[in-house]
């Protein structure tokens, strides 16, 4: 697993006391709400929540490669076709 070495995010406080950080998302507005249905639907949640889960289960995946995450979230991204350069 390549280590990134960009810069950290910004952070920001939670009522809860943890730092947070902040993360735009720019989808067409059929992919958003057919996301939101799917997180509604399978995860009892809304969107946001869902992609907070998924950030967090990422840094458990960075912090622990044998974990079940890092399992269930680098194998989905390693089948993703990603775009080289991370280009938009």
């Amino acid at each position: 697993m390549k280590r990134n070495t960009r810069k950290e995010p910004k952070k920001q406080g939670r009522k809860d006391g943890r730092e947070s950080g902040e993360i735009t998302l720019r989808v067409e507005a059929r992919i958003l709400r057919d996301a939101e249905r799917l997180a509604a639907d399978e995860a009892n949640g809304n969107l946001e929540e869902v992609l907070a889960g998924l950030v967090e289960d990422m840094a458990e995946a960075w912090e622990r490669p044998e974990s079940w995450e890092a399992s269930a979230v680098c194998g989905w991204m390693s089948s993703h076709p990603w775009r080289k350069g991370g280009g938009q």
